[in-house]
């Protein structure tokens, strides 16, 4: 009974860590297609659409706009369709058992962020910590992205 409790606690904790390497790579993947994002202006500024992120706070009833409706037929520009994809990614998200998500921008100059998923778990590993000092206890998949 112990060795079939162990195996399913293990699959659990499987099936998170393979959720939380897809939502990574799902919100790189939306920043990567957000043009605007990898754009550089003649000053050298690059757009922070996606910058500070950080879910699962999420617009909800009167809160929701057409910001958060970007879709097939919409006219949508960049700003609204990074605030669409982290509405979406927050949804995403929230199905992890204490599921939060951030996105911080580590380098300006080259436009590099990183992305983390954090969960609940049993047996939490912790998140390394950041240039800020900022770590967690939840258990992590990070990345770090230059779109």
């Amino acid at each position: 009974a112990a060795l079939q409790l162990t195996g399913m606690r293990e699959n659990a904790s499987a099936l998170w860590h393979s959720q939380a390497t897809w939502l990574a790579y799902d919100m790189a993947d939306r920043m990567r297609a957000n043009l605007d994002h990898r754009l550089t202006t003649a000053a050298g500024d690059r757009a922070n659409h996606y910058a500070g992120i950080a879910v699962p706070a999420q617009p909800s009833g009167d809160e929701q706009t057409e910001d958060v409706t970007c879709g097939a037929g919409d006219n949508c520009n960049f700003a609204a369709m990074a605030a669409a994809d982290e509405y979406e990614w927050g949804l995403q998200i929230a199905w992890l058992p204490g599921g939060t998500g951030t996105v911080t921008k580590v380098d300006d100059a080259a436009g590099r962020y990183r992305i983390r998923v954090m969960w609940d778990e049993g047996a939490n590993t912790g998140c390394p910590s950041d240039s800020d000092g900022e770590s967690t206890e939840q258990t992590c998949v990070e990345i770090t992205l230059q779109p």
